[in-house]
C-alpha cells in the first residue's frame, strides 16, 4: 500500500517584540527540535540566537517589512539549533499585544531533496549541453525506443537542439524498417531490440542504415542501453547512439577483400579457398562435397600470339563465365595462371557433372575481340569427398591429377578420380 501522508515534526513558541525578541515560552517539541532547554530559555534565549549571524539582517528586514502590512508572516528559512547545525523550517507567525506567536515545521529532508533534485536537474542540463556540443557537426544520432508503445525515434543535433529525423512505429516488426535499414541487416537490429528487452543488458552491433535525408545506406555502429521501469524491473525505454563507421568499414572491407580475393578476377584466392574448404570439411560430416580443377588448353599460345594483355582479358572473361554458371553453393578460386578451382558443398553428383559439361561448352564461345582466332578449350578434373580425413590438399591432389589425365587424353573433356 502506498502512503501519501507522513508525520511532520513541528513546534510552537512565542517571543516578546518589546524585549530584545526574547523567547518567553516554548512547547516540548521546540526543545526536541532545537536542543535548547528550559534553562536556556530562562537565561534569555532570543530569536536572534536562532538565526545564523550572516543571515540575521536579511531575516530581520524581511520579517519587519511583512509585518508592516499584515499581522501575519510566513517564510521558509534556516534555523540554528543548539549544536550549531542548521535545520530548514517553514515558519508562520502572527502578532498580538507585541507578542509574536510562531509555529515552525521541520522541512530539512524536503529542502535537501529539493536541492538534490535541482542539482540533478542542473547536471542533466549541463550533460545535455555537453552531448549536444559533442554531437553537433558529427554524423552521430541518438536513438530512443519506447518499449510500451513500440515506437523508435531517431534524433540528430542541429543548431544546438535535438531534432527528430525519423520515427518508426511498430519498431519490433522487421517490415517497419524497410527502406531504412539494409535488407540483410534488418533482423540484426530487431533481434538486438528483442535481446535488450528480454535481458536488460546493453548491446552493440553494426548495420547499414539510411535515415533522415540520406539517399544511400551507410555503415553505423549502434550502442543500446536500457532504462528499467521501477515497478516491473523490465526495460521501459531503450536509448543509445548510432555512430557512423562507414569510411572505416569500407577500408576494412577493402583490406579483407584484398586478403581473400585474386587481384585480377575478383575470385577467391588460394589462401582463403583452403581455409573455407577445411572449415566445411571439419564442421559437416554428412554433406556431399566435390572439388573441380580446370585449366585452359594451350593458353601459352594466347599470350605468345596476342600478348599478356589479351591473356589477362581472357582470364577475366573465364572467371565471369564460371561465376554465371556455378551454383550458389559453389565457391570459385583462381589457383594461379590459367588454373581455376570450384568447390561444391552440399551437392549431388548430377549437379557437378552438369556444371562440368556446361563449362566445357562455354569456354570455346569466349572471344576477346575479332582479331583473336585461337580456339580455346579446357580440361577438367573432378573428385568427391571419399574419406573422413579428406582435406583441401587431398582433394586438390586428386582433382589436379584427374585434370592432367583429361589433358593428356584428348583435352576439352573431364575426368573423375
Amino acid at each position: 500500500m502506498t502512503h501519501y501522508m507522513e508525520k511532520v515534526k513541528f513546534s510552537k513558541y512565542s517571543i516578546d517584540l518589546n524585549n530584545e525578541l526574547k523567547i518567553i515560552s516554548a512547547d516540548d517539541n521546540f526543545k526536541e527540535l532545537t536542543g535548547y532547554s528550559d534553562d536556556d530559555i530562562a537565561k534569555g534565549l532570543t530569536q536572534k540566537m536562532l538565526i545564523f549571524e550572516n543571515e540575521w539582517q536579511e531575516y530581520d528586514e524581511t520579517i519587519r517589512k511583512a509585518l508592516e502590512t499584515s499581522a501575519e508572516a510566513c517564510f521558509d528559512h534556516r534555523l540554528r539549533v543548539k549544536n550549531g547545525k542548521s535545520m530548514s523550517v517553514i515558519c508562520y507567525g502572527n502578532v498580538k499585544d507585541n507578542v509574536m506567536h510562531i509555529f515552525i515545521a521541520d522541512i530539512t529532508d524536503t529542502k535537501l531533496l529539493k536541492n538534490e533534485v535541482n542539482l540533478m536537474r542542473d547536471q542533466i542540463l549541463i550533460q545535455n549541453s555537453q552531448i549536444r556540443m559533442i554531437l553537433e557537426g558529427t554524423e552521430e544520432k541518438i536513438i530512443n525506443y519506447h518499449v510500451g508503445n513500440d515506437i523508435c525515434i531517431i534524433y540528430a543535433v542541429e543548431n544546438g537542439d535535438y531534432v527528430e529525423i525519423e520515427r518508426i512505429e511498430n519498431a519490433a516488426v522487421a517490415s517497419s524498417w524497410e527502406g531504412k535499414v539494409y535488407k540483410s541487416d534488418v533482423n540484426v537490429l530487431v533481434n538486438n531490440f528483442s535481446y535488450i528487452k528480454e535481458t536488460g543488458r546493453e548491446t552493440s552491433f553494426e548495420c547499414r542504415i539510411k535515415i533522415g535525408n540520406r539517399v544511400d545506406y551507410v555503415w553505423g555502429n549502434v550502442n543500446l542501453y536500457s532504462i528499467e521501469d521501477e515497478s516491473t524491473g523490465k526495460p521501459r525505454e531503450i536509448i543509445g547512439r548510432i555512430r557512423s563507421i562507414h569510411k572505416e568499414k569500407l577500408v576494412n572491407l577493402e583490406l579483407r577483400s584484398r586478403a581473400e580475393r585474386d587481384y585480377l578476377t575478383g575470385l577467391y584466392n588460394q589462401v582463403y579457398f583452403k581455409k573455407y574448404i577445411d572449415r566445411c570439411l571439419e564442421t559437416d560430416d554428412d554433406g556431399e562435397c566435390a572439388f573441380l580443377m580446370m585449366d585452359l588448353d594451350n593458353f601459352k599460345n594466347v599470350n605468345d600470339t596476342y600478348g599478356h594483355y589479351m591473356g589477362d582479358k581472357l582470364i577475366i572473361n573465364i572467371a565471369d563465365m564460371l561465376s554465371n554458371i556455378c551454383m550458389h553453393n559453389a565457391k570459385l578460386c583462381r589457383m594461379g595462371g590459367d588454373e581455376f578451382a570450384v568447390f561444391f558443398n552440399h551437392c549431388s553428383a548430377e549437379e557437378v557433372y552438369r556444371t562440368a559439361d556446361r563449362i566445357l561448352e562455354e569456354i570455346p564461345k569466349i572471344r576477346i575481340d575479332c582479331e583473336m582466332t585461337a580456339f580455346i578449350t579446357g580440361s577438367i578434373g573432378l573428385t568427391f569427398r571419399k574419406y573422413e580425413d579428406d582435406n583441401f590438399f587431398t582433394l586438390y591432389k586428386r582433382a589436379d591429377k584427374a585434370m592432367y589425365d583429361a589433358k593428356n587424353s584428348s583435352k576439352n573433356n573431364w575426368v573423375e578420380i
